[in-house]
């Protein structure tokens, strides 16, 4: 990295340090990859992220009914970003995605009295509710146009992607990516997980 390039990148965290308490999300977010483009890395910014704001808006879920992204009643938020497969998808992304569904559904089993959980399907209603019906998630799943456009915004198109927001709106933890097997994925969302219920 050169000079030039190493001040812009100290200039651009020095800015998200300052300001990243008072941004949106979505302002946090720009910033971020700004950081990352500028870091040689195309990753997304997990790390920049936690203690922003997180994402809020309503949407409908496909149980009729409008939900909030923004915690309530003392509650931490954990927003589960994901993709219905078919017929057509490759036997080890198949499984690898029936590993991710099992670990957040075991998430939601332990924790749902500490946390509200919103799933953000990649898919149209149709195609979602189709999966839905023969690979049971125990939880909400946003539907609609508007919610498809902010799955995009929020995710940057990387899933299994799944965003830990503590009681007090702020990120606590961001996890990108499967591990491929439900153990290995839950030993790495059960320390976010408690870390989101422990920030005030």
């Amino acid at each position: 990295m050169t000079y030039g390039r190493l001040c812009l990148l100290i200039v651009f965290i020095a800015s998200s340090c300052s300001f990243q308490k008072e941004n949106t999300f979505e302002e946090n977010l720009s910033l971020c990859r700004k950081i990352s483009i500028n870091s040689d890395t195309t990753d997304y910014p997990t790390d920049c992220m936690k203690g922003s704001i997180g994402p809020v808006f309503t949407t409908m879920t496909n149980r009729g009914n409008s939900v909030s992204t923004r915690p309530e009643r003392g509650k931490a938020m954990v927003l589960y970003f994901w993709a219905a497969t078919d017929k057509f998808t490759p036997p080890d992304f198949v499984r690898s995605d029936a590993e991710d569904a099992a670990a957040i559904s075991e998430l939601y089993n332990t924790f749902h009295e500490q946390a509200d959980f919103i799933g953000f399907p990649f898919n149209d209603s149709i195609t979602t509710n189709r999966y839905l019906k023969t690979h049971y998630l125990p939880f909400p799943q946003a539907v609609g146009a508007r919610a498809f456009e902010r799955v995009e915004q929020i995710t940057q198109f990387k899933y299994p992607f799944v965003m830990f927001i503590s009681p007090n709106g702020r990120v606590a933890g961001i996890s990108v990516g499967s591990l491929r097997r439900k153990n290995l994925i839950m030993k790495r969302y059960i320390p976010i997980m408690q870390a989101c219920l422990k920030t005030e």
